[in-house]
C-alpha cells in the first residue's frame, strides 16, 4: 500500500518479525514500537513517542500483535 489518501498514512516498510525457528518460553513479554521516527519520517506530529504493549504468551499458539495507528491514537489485539 502507498501513498497517502484520507489521511491514512501508508504501511511501514519493515514489519519487525523474529527469526522463524524462535522459540519463545511462556510468559509476559513487551513490545516497544517508536512511533515517533515512523510520524517523523511522515512528516506528522503525534502525541506518543512510543507504544508498548505487555502481554502473555501461552505454551502453545502462533501470535500476530497487529498495532492499528494514528497521530493521536492506537488500537491493539492478539492477531492471527
Amino acid at each position: 500500500m502507498g501513498g497517502h489518501r484520507h489521511g491514512h498514512h501508508p504501511r511501514p516498510a519493515a514489519r519487525p518479525s523474529l527469526p522463524k525457528d524462535t522459540k519463545l518460553a511462556q510468559g509476559t513479554y513487551r513490545i516497544r514500537f517508536d512511533v515517533s521516527a515512523y510520524f517523523s519520517e511522515h512528516k506528522t506530529k503525534s502525541f506518543y513517542p512510543y507504544i508498548e504493549v505487555v502481554f502473555e504468551l501461552a505454551a502453545d499458539g502462533h501470535y500476530h500483535v497487529p498495532l492499528l495507528l494514528s497521530p493521536w491514537g492506537f488500537s491493539t489485539y492478539r492477531g492471527s
